[in-house]
C-alpha cells in the first residue's frame, strides 16, 4: 500500500517508526545520514496509537515485545521491560 492509498482509505498518513532512532544517525560533523536512518530494514509501519508505545521502548527490535496489557511493574510499556519472543514465561 502506498502513502497515497493509505491516506485515501484511512484519512491519515502512514506512521513509520525507526527501529534505531534517528538521533543515532547524526555523525560527528553534525550531519544527519538520511540514507542509513531510512533503510527499509530500520523502518516499520505501525498505527499511530502503537507508534507511541514503540517510541517509549526505542531502540526496539522486531524480535522483542512489550505486553501493553500489563502495568509498568509487570512489563507494560511505561516500565520498558522487554521479553524475547518465546521467553515470555
Amino acid at each position: 500500500m502506498t502513502q497515497a492509498d493509505h491516506q485515501e482509505q484511512v484519512g491519515k498518513d502512514i506512521s513509520v517508526h525507526h527501529l534505531i532512532p534517528r538521533k543515532f544517525f547524526v555523525g560527528p560533523d553534525g550531519q544527519f545520514d538520511h540514507e542509513q536512518a531510512n533503510r527499509v530494514s530500520n523502518l516499520v509501519t505501525v498505527c499511530s496509537k502503537h507508534h507511541l508505545i514503540w517510541e517509549a521502548v526505542a531502540p526496539q527490535r522486531l524480535d522483542t515485545i512489550v505486553d501493553a496489557t500489563q502495568p509498568p511493574e509487570r512489563g507494560g510499556p511505561d516500565g520498558v521491560a522487554l521479553a524475547l519472543r518465546g521467553d515470555e514465561g
